[in-house]
């Protein structure tokens, strides 16, 4: 690195220096096109087109001068008209107007075009053969403001830097500020400009230059020498290295960094990296680095087709093809060689696969084989909850190649996923991709708890309760079990109350539908009637009319009610009413066709219909007293 003293000209004096720069300096010994090797660009002339006011520059120079321009960080510069719309600067003398005899003609570039902010964006001059030495002029360095320069090696590293302050001679408002460098001897060529503006006050800022101007640098051995390796042979030749320099000039050259030598050739050479210091009668140095001398290979063409495994086995295989087949032997972990150029029963992995001929050369080549794509299953099962064949497999399963087929217990594959219809068993599952790859499970379909009733205690109706019950005891089922009578909202309770005689249909069932049913009927009871033996019609109301009674529920419909003298004579009959809804006119009232009848005993004859419609005859006497 140069210090800022070594390779920055006074401002004042820079542009005497290039008047004389340009008349000594000589033309470039580049080979690949002949350019002038000092050059000036004042944006009028020198263009593709003829300028104007925000036209892009970006390669209009690269042909003729090797420069080509942009902005960092992307982008590139514009032409700023003076006198044009304020797209780089305002001065006293009006907006892009420099100060009069500032030597800038109609134009001249600026950043973006876009006034505004306190830094612009760098405007990048990139040179296509390096340069000892350049030139500018900035226009308007004033309030506050800063123009960096730096200048950077073909690794875009900084090896100058200068700052223009507003405070520098023949700066400020609308002046043309010109400044320029020329390298030392042997200094490191700059590849690179980096141009940079800023203010530190408030306002907007843009950046003007004009008036470029740089040399190349006169002399680049890396463009003028050429420099090629022999290889460490088979039979253990060893290397070389050969210069050849086509600079005209008496070089010097050393491998070692400190012996140098005006021989060309450095030869018994092991295999690796070399470098190379080629020296000017003016002592600079030019430095080429990583030559490198390598071993030679087998001069074949090598093809290593690689078989990846298939179905999670290590049969993965390489076959290795050459343009020579004579007298080569084969290794693929480089200690056992053979003859045949086919491996076979390989896991996964990567291979080294060596081919040696009979001088001990090799030839290289790096291989894989993959591993197969396994086929991962995962199987879900449904329950034969009720016992009734309605079990399910659902399979889900990725990998494999191709179409996946699915089958179960040696049954026909299909595509479909989803086996139904299963009662409680074990199941073994196979699937299966394309090429005959499979993986097979067991599972097994259970079955629910089924609804066992152990006892069912039933309450029929009887001569002192109106009602009945039922009770059902019961184990298994599968999670909570509800009960259903005659189709009635279902409920925990498997006690039922309150029944009337009839027929019943209870439903047991589970949280997964199963169910038990069981059928039920409560019937009426038959209870006694009471006839008494004697009455007395007498008219003081009691046991005035020959009544036959029941309890307080029960009810019976009397269908004959008839009475008989002692001689067989019908006295009484009445027909179809009931014990409890008879009337008055309906029971025998000891009299006879409106005659009170004597005391004495009389025979009845009475038919019922019970509730539960048996039909019975009660025959006796009864005895009338007054």
């Amino acid at each position: 690195m140069f210090s800022k003293h070594e390779l920055v000209l006074c401002h004042q004096v820079v542009m005497k220096i290039f008047l004389i720069l340009f008349v000594t300096c000589l033309h470039s010994h580049l080979k690949s096109q002949t350019i002038q090797a000092c050059h000036s660009i004042d944006f009028e002339t020198i263009l593709e087109s003829a300028p104007s006011d925000g036209q892009i520059i970006d390669s209009q120079f690269q042909d003729t001068f090797g420069l080509s321009f942009s902005l960092e960080p992307g982008g590139f510069p514009v032409l700023a008209q003076v006198g044009g719309n304020q797209t780089a600067f305002s001065s006293i003398f009006g907006p892009d107007t420099p100060a009069p005899n500032q030597n800038i003609d109609s134009y001249f570039l600026t950043d973006d075009g876009i006034l505004s902010g306190l830094i612009s964006p760098p405007i990048i001059l990139d040179f296509e053969s390096p340069i000892d030495s350049f030139g500018l002029c900035i226009l308007d360095i004033d309030f506050g403001e800063l123009f960096i320069i730096h200048g950077r090696d073909i690794d875009e590293q900084v090896i100058l830097i200068d700052t223009i302050l507003p405070t520098d001679p023949n700066t400020g408002d609308g002046l043309s500020t010109c400044w320029g460098f020329n390298l030392a001897d042997c200094a490191v060529p700059v590849h690179s400009i980096r141009l940079e503006g800023l203010r530190v006050q408030s306002g907007a800022f843009g950046m003007g230059i004009d008036n470029l101007s740089f040399c190349l640098a006169e002399s680049d051995i890396s463009n003028d020498v050429e420099i090629e390796s022999t290889l460490v042979t088979c039979s253990g030749e060893l290397g070389s290295i050969h210069i050849q320099n086509f600079s005209g000039e008496d070089l010097v050259y050393a491998i070692d960094g400190i012996n140098f030598l005006t021989d060309t050739i450095f030869d018994s050479l092991d295999v690796g990296l070399y470098t190379i210091a080629i020296q000017e009668v003016n002592g600079c140095q030019t430095i080429f680095e990583n030559i490198r001398i390598e071993e030679e290979s087998i001069p074949l063409s090598t093809q290593v087709n690689a078989s990846n495994t298939t179905c999670n086995l290590s049969n993965g295989s390489l076959t290795i093809s050459t343009s020579i087949s004579d007298d080569l032997t084969y290794s693929f972990e480089g200690v056992n060689f053979q003859g045949d150029s086919t491996f076979t029963d390989l896991s996964p992995g990567n291979y080294t696969v060596i081919i040696s001929d009979s001088r001990g050369c090799m030839d290289v080549q790096n291989v894989s084989i993959l591993p197969s794509e396994e086929i991962i299953v995962d199987i879900l099962t449904t329950p034969d909850w009720c016992n009734d064949t309605n079990g399910i497999i659902t399979i889900t399963a990725s990998g494999g190649v191709g179409n996946l087929f699915y089958s179960i217990n040696d049954g026909s594959p299909q595509l479909g996923s989803i086996f139904s219809q299963l009662k409680e068993d074990v199941y073994t599952i196979l699937v299966q991709d394309s090429i005959a790859c499979s993986i097979s499970e067991q599972v097994f379909i259970d079955a629910g708890e089924s609804i066992i009733t152990s006892d069912v205690q039933v309450n029929d109706l009887n001569c002192e309760n109106t009602s009945g019950s039922i009770s059902i005891n019961n184990a298994g089922g599968n999670g909570t079990v509800s009960y259903s009578i005659n189709g009635a909202p279902p409920t925990l309770n498997p006690t039922f109350n309150n029944l009337q005689a009839g027929d019943f249909s209870i439903i047991i069932r589970d949280d997964q539908g199963c169910q038990d049913s069981l059928d039920f009927s409560l019937d009426l009871p038959v209870c006694p009637i009471y006839i008494p033996n004697t009455f007395s019609p007498q008219s003081d109301g009691i046991n005035d009319l020959f009544k036959i009674f029941t309890n307080g529920f029960y009810d019976v419909e009397v269908l004959t009610y008839a009475i008989y003298g002692r001689w067989g004579e019908e006295i009484w009959r009445t027909n179809n009413f009931t014990i409890h809804t008879a009337n008055q006119q309906d029971y025998w009232d000891g009299s006879f066709r409106g005659q009170e009848c004597t005391p004495d005993v009389y025979v009845y004859k009475i038919e019922v219909r019970h509730l539960n419609g048996s039909v019975e005859v009660y025959t006796g006497d009864v005895t009338l007293v007054r």
